[in-house]
């Protein structure tokens, strides 16, 4: 993929992410423009300064939607994050251009530090609403000689400003800073923006503590526990914690911490740092499932555990690796390591807030909650154009992972599909294969049983018939004009 592309790629999931997270918050009473694409461009601009404060205030999206100032008579300045703990204060100026070349000039710092010089001088009463609302909280914090004010800068562009941009601030910060050193400023670009996006939709790290029987110390080569646990537990972690309890964040430690322990053999209550479940994701699933039918029964039941620490990301790795041993490998397992599959499982989680699942050995979600890549082969499959991929799927599914220019997964993957047409490729499909399920169920003999084998060939026909314009564009109700039957809302398909 070229460095253009990605960068669009990268700007067209940042959008989905921001309005997934802050868009159901947003204000939207003092957008007077009636042109939809710079309404559209207002809500990316105030959903990226709710970022910044989100980021800032470590706060919820709604918490961090009540920051924004943005609109008439806002003196450059679109949100404000204060610190409940410190006196700290980051006035925020945010630009989206959808082409990744916001523009931020001289004029836009001389519009912020008069913002800036109001506050100091206590003069709000040219301010809008919102910020007048703030005016409490920032007359208790600007009067302490421990006060940091920072003036963030978040551009949706790759390129620094220019040097008489950053020499207009630093006049500003010398102005502000001839008594004590209160004020500084920082940039946040494209790259910055991605990673504060990717930061955001991280899961929260679960932290469990439980009790633990017969437990016996293996801690070699690294610290490690054996025993049984009370299965009622197991099932009620997946109860609270879904299927996050088997993303493998690899970028944080997992940490293991006695809280006290009796005599080997006897019980010991464990806690456990951003835990995660390598290991047994379909043990777990099931246990919960039944405590749902049965709770009593389940409450019975034990189940064998080993917690391993790990303080090492590498480590991590290789520890989920052995322990996910006991499949053979096949060639659907090489595609895991196709860097186009890592970034369709990122978009997945950052457009749609969805799990994409790529290796047989990971947790196969819910379908509520995700897909897994074989699943997303055959829908895109279905949808191509040519039926030749429908058919070859029907007669062996490993030819999807075929490489090459003839390839199948190099026909389906090459030009690298998003999560939203995946996605809604995903759901029509099951759709299909759920509608014909049931007319099966009114036939008999030679007519059941094609009705039944025919799903992936109906499906392409149904593809064919709804066209693919518009099928990647979350802005489009791709479903305008379906057979009966095969089309869910437009909030189900967009996720």
């Amino acid at each position: 993929m070229s460095t253009a592309s990605q960068e669009n790629r990268q700007i067209n999931i940042i959008r989905a992410s921001l309005m997934r997270d802050f868009e159901p918050f947003l204000d939207r009473s003092t957008f007077t423009h009636p042109d939809p694409a710079q309404i559209k461009a207002n809500l990316a601009t105030r959903a990226l300064a709710a970022s910044i404060v989100r980021d800032r205030l470590d706060c919820d999206g709604r918490q961090a939607t009540s920051s924004i100032t943005d609109g008439a008579q806002d003196f450059g300045i679109d949100a404000i994050a204060i610190s409940n703990g410190a006196p700290r204060v980051w006035l925020v100026q945010t630009k989206w251009s959808d082409g990744g070349a916001a523009r931020f000039a001289e004029t836009d710092v001389m519009k912020m530090a008069d913002g800036l010089r109001r506050i100091d001088q206590r003069r709000y009463d040219r301010f809008n609403a919102k910020l007048r609302a703030h005016t409490a909280q920032l007359e208790a914090v600007w009067e302490s000689p421990q006060l940091k004010v920072t003036l963030v800068m978040a551009l949706m562009r790759r390129d620094p400003v220019h040097d008489n941009v950053k020499a207009r601030l630093d006049d500003v910060r010398g102005e502000f800073n001839s008594t004590g050193a209160y004020l500084d400023y920082e940039f946040r670009y494209l790259p910055d923006i991605w990673e504060l996006v990717r930061k955001g939709a991280e899961p929260d790290p679960i932290d469990l503590s439980f009790i633990v029987g017969k437990w016996f110390d293996v801690s070699t080569p690294m610290r490690a526990v054996n025993g049984i646990i009370d299965a009622a537990e197991v099932g009620g972690w997946y109860e609270q914690h879904g299927d996050t309890l088997f993303l493998k964040n690899i970028r944080e430690s997992l940490g293991v911490t006695p809280i006290s322990r009796g005599a080997p053999y006897g019980t010991a209550t464990v806690a456990v740092r951003n835990a995660s479940i390598i290991n047994g994701a379909q043990t777990v699933a099931s246990i919960a499932s039944a405590a749902r039918v049965d709770g009593a029964v389940a409450g019975q039941a034990t189940v064998g555990i080993r917690i391993i620490e790990s303080s090492q990301s590498e480590t991590s790795i290789e520890i989920t690796k052995s322990t996910n041993t006991q499949n053979h490998i096949e060639r659907r397992d090489f595609v895991a390591l196709d860097p186009v599959q890592i970034d369709i499982r990122e978009d997945f989680r950052l457009t749609l807030g969805l799990t994409y699942a790529i290796r047989r050995s990971e947790f196969e979600p819910s379908p509520e909650s995700g897909c897994t890549v074989r699943e997303a082969a055959v829908a895109l499959a279905c949808a191509h154009a040519s039926p030749d991929l429908a058919v070859r799927v029907r007669q062996n599914e490993d030819l999807l992972w075929e490489e090459g220019v003839a390839g199948a997964y190099s026909r389906l993957f090459g030009g690298q599909p998003s999560a939203v047409q995946i996605w809604r490729s995903v759901l029509l499909l099951r759709e299909v294969r759920d509608s014909l399920h049931k007319i099966t169920a009114t036939y008999e003999g030679r007519a059941a049983a094609i009705a039944e084998q025919s799903t992936l060939i109906v499906a392409h026909i149904v593809f064919q018939q709804l066209g693919r314009e518009g099928v990647d564009d979350p802005e489009v109700d791709w479903c305008r004009a379906p057979p009966a039957g095969t089309c869910r809302t437009r909030e189900t398909w967009s996720a």
